[in-house]
């Protein structure tokens, strides 16, 4: 029976069989296939998607010759895709790797190199101008990426840079970003002690930029991407919390800025049209307006007053939709002397509650002052029912919010499991 099956698969054409085998977990079960038949001895060499994968306990170096044995042997007119996922034992010889990719003009490189950082794996990057996508994912600094110089990449639009060891400091960073002349896909994610000081991104050709900051010191951004549409800034994960300068990106319609540090809206910000804020405190300068934002999301998690909830509101008269994510605690509150323009034409209000103590004073005044409200959405989180937030105190909570919505608005409670 598996014998006819075969003989049915083996009637297909080589382009579909081809595609069969790049659909297999991994390159060794590709080769694997070899033995089936003599036309499936070299029909392996015609994938152009490979996938190699070390998992410790064996020899590294025999890993190794095996992935360069594998790729020297392809006959495919292009590679398509390289994923090397190595977990453990450090690897060396990268650069010949990447070089023999390079000559097969590799189009998507993914690097999954995990192991203790007291023993990187060492990886050199140099002109690959075929390549589109590149993800270099490291776990606790356990990869050492070296940039000496500038770099050709210049069909690369996807950059992902996870956990690295960044050698040659800040250069090495400048140099690698400076051959990206088409890249529009930039995600950073940062960990303990880097290497770096100053992280400098200047592409002008980036649309997206997500930043994840978890280093374990003082560390600038600066940012410098006319282009930009989306920008994701998470340094929660810093307790000292990193500077960033916004040099020049006009043209951002949606941000992430969730830090414990102060945070700089300035005219970088004046386009967008989607913001979600966790910050400590908020500047705007004088004279900032964000005549473009629609909708506001705001979490109180690390808020030590709702200065700036309110200097949102003042700068942002075009606002329709506002969101307060609470968190557990009491912020302090100050009336403000006059009604921000805004308020008055705001369309929806969207209010997350977990406990009796929550901005009741901040949610009066909106809900009083909105007076062209249509939707008004209370979310009671269910985690935190039984010990800090009671039945009675959910229906206080409910009632309250019910009360204060203008006549002919639409009130809903939403229960969050």
């Amino acid at each position: 029976m598996e014998r006819r099956h075969l003989d049915r698969i083996s009637k297909l054409p080589d382009a579909v069989l081809v595609k069969i085998l790049s659909s297999l977990p991994t390159t060794k079960d590709v080769v694997a296939t070899s033995v089936l038949s003599k036309q499936w001895r070299s029909l392996w060499k015609m994938v152009h998607k490979l996938t190699f994968s070390y998992n410790g306990g064996n020899d590294i170096q025999r890993f190794s010759d095996s992935v360069r044995r594998t790729m020297l042997s392809l006959e495919a007119p292009y590679l398509q895709s390289l994923h090397l996922d190595v977990e453990g034992d450090r690897m060396d010889g990268f650069g010949e790797l990447l070089g023999i990719a390079c000559g097969l003009h590799v189009r998507e490189l993914v690097l999954k190199l995990y192991g203790p950082d007291s023993n990187r794996h060492p990886i050199i990057l140099d002109n690959c101008p075929s390549l589109e996508t590149l993800k270099v994912l490291g776990e606790y600094g356990s990869i050492a990426l070296e940039v000496p110089s500038p770099v050709c990449l210049k069909s690369l639009r996807t950059l992902h840079l996870q956990d690295l060891f960044y050698e040659d400091d800040d250069e090495s960073v400048e140099n690698l970003l400076a051959g990206c002349v088409s890249l529009e896909d930039l995600f950073v994610a940062r960990w303990g002690h880097d290497g770096v000081e100053t992280f400098t991104v200047d592409v002008p050709s980036l649309q997206e930029l997500t930043i994840e900051d978890n280093v374990f010191d003082n560390s600038d951004y600066v940012i410098n991407t006319p282009s930009l549409k989306k920008l994701t800034i998470d340094a929660i994960g810093n307790p000292i919390g990193s500077e960033f300068m916004m040099i020049d990106a006009p043209e951002v319609v949606e941000a992430n800025i969730w830090t414990h540090a102060d945070f700089l809206m300035g005219e970088s910000f004046s386009s967008v049209k989607r913001l979600s804020l966790s910050i400590s405190d908020l500047k705007v300068p004088a004279g900032s307006i964000f005549n473009q934002l629609e909708h506001l999301q705001l979490l109180t998690e690390h808020l030590d007053s709702w200065n700036p909830l309110m200097v949102m509101l003042d700068n942002s008269p075009n606002l329709q939709a506002l969101e307060i994510i609470e968190h557990f605690g009491e912020v302090k509150w100050k009336r403000p002397k006059h009604v921000p323009q805004c308020l008055l034409h705001l369309k929806t209000l969207d209010w997350l509650v977990r406990g009796l103590t929550y901005g009741e004073e901040v949610a009066k005044y909106i809900l009083s002052n909105a007076k062209s409200l249509e939707s008004v959405i209370l979310r009671l989180d269910r985690t935190s029912f039984d010990e800090y937030f009671p039945e009675k105190d959910r229906l206080k909570v409910c009632h309250d919010f019910e009360g204060w919505c203008p006549d002919d608005c639409e009130f809903e409670l939403i229960t969050i499991m």
